[in-house]
């Protein structure tokens, strides 16, 4: 009895060796939704050989237009390359396509001895190309690897996507995919400091943001017309990783209560916890802090309104200013935006918008019936 059950027992261990060593396959059905997430087994990122770019692109790659949740794409790359891509408009529930393909690799800015700097997406039985793309490997967070795709020009790529009135939308500058890797982080957040990184999303606790710190250096405005594909070289970072950030208690509603944005740059502030204690758009704090919205300016601003009867009747009512040094243009001159309004528990609510020049004191009032700026007082 004793030898029967330790034949079944080894019989038991060999079948679970077995079936455990087995590999998955990739399943290139990009129709077929798998009933969990599927988790790709990755190596650690090498881009510095083309042995190390097919590593990194295989498995299953998710797409999403504008983060609108509109537009969902799904990219299944095999060991050999060989793609399987579909799109989906999530809102209507509608295919927008699916097509299949092969990825090679080319040089533009290397010899061709180098390690490629080109993706080639060759769609196969379609008219439509699939498009040639410089590409980074951005970041780790959330268990998730995030790659970028970046065009090389304007030929046509499948990336151009039609909505539900297949009225096509334009491409994104940056294309984003992501892959579940359950990869883990290594670094450790900052306390008690002060830095730029780049925001990829809330975390499951709603109370926490997934970040990437980077070095940024404000763009000059013409930046981005004489720099092909300046979102690739936007930033810079040596550890691409992004790690989980609790907001002090007394900024969530302020932080989250903005319009984020991922993969955009974010100013940030923690405290000795290395908790959130100011998050603001770094190009907007740039605009901010070089539009010399200064005390001086706000008080000359100010001085020129209260010589009108009819704001100080406002103020008095207990509407209150709002003015953060935006610029409006008049018949081709610039003049400073200032705002009336009521400042509720969780707002501003704009009520009645002006127009100062703070040189000729000139004001306007904005019409919002007529769509037209009134000239109401000119000292």
């Amino acid at each position: 009895m004793k030898k029967l059950s330790k034949i079944i027992t080894t019989v038991l261990l060999i079948c679970l060796l077995f079936s455990c060593s087995k590999s998955k396959e990739i399943n290139l059905n990009p129709e077929q939704k798998p009933d969990t997430e599927i988790i790709t087994v990755v190596k650690p990122v090498d881009l510095s050989n083309e042995a190390g770019i097919r590593d990194y692109l295989i498995g299953e790659w998710l797409y999403n237009q504008y983060n609108r949740d509109q537009i969902f794409g799904k990219m299944i790359i095999d060991k050999d390359l060989n793609v399987s891509l579909s799109f989906t408009n999530t809102t209507w529930d509608n295919p927008k396509g699916d097509f299949k393909g092969k990825i090679s690799f080319d040089h533009a800015y290397v010899d061709p001895d180098q390690t490629p700097d080109l993706i080639i997406l060759e769609l196969f039985d379609s008219e439509r190309k699939g498009g040639v793309y410089f590409f980074l490997h951005r970041t780790i967070y959330d268990n998730k690897r995030v790659m970028s795709w970046f065009r090389t020009g304007d030929e046509d790529s499948i990336f151009y996507v039609g909505d539900n009135d297949e009225e096509y939308l334009l491409i994104e500058e940056e294309i984003i995919f992501e892959k579940v890797t359950s990869e883990k982080p290594k670094t450790t957040i900052r306390k008690n400091d002060e830095f730029y990184a780049v925001y990829w999303g809330v975390g499951k606790d709603e109370k926490s943001l997934w970040l990437d710190d980077v070095i940024w250096i404000a763009p000059k405005s013409e930046f981005s017309d004489l720099i092909d594909n300046y979102k690739m070289y936007y930033y810079e970072n040596d550890i691409r990783e992004s790690l989980l950030y609790q907001i002090n208690v007394d900024q969530l509603k302020e932080i989250l209560g903005e319009d984020l944005t991922e993969s955009f740059v974010y100013f940030v502030e923690t405290d000795s916890e290395g908790k959130i204690t100011n998050f603001i758009d770094a190009e907007y704090k740039n605009w901010v802090e070089n539009n010399y919205v200064t005390k001086e300016l706000n008080d000359r601003i100010f001085r020129i309104l209260e010589e009108i009867d009819e704001v100080n009747e406002y103020i008095e009512l207990g509407m209150i200013y709002s003015f953060e040094g935006d610029i409006v243009m008049i018949d081709g001159d610039e003049y400073y935006q200032v705002i009336l309004g009521t400042q509720q528990e969780d707002y501003f609510v704009n009520e009645i918008f002006y127009a100062v020049d703070d040189f000729t004191k000139a004001v306007y009032k904005y019409d919002v019936i007529f769509d037209t700026w009134d000239l109401i007082s000119n000292n």
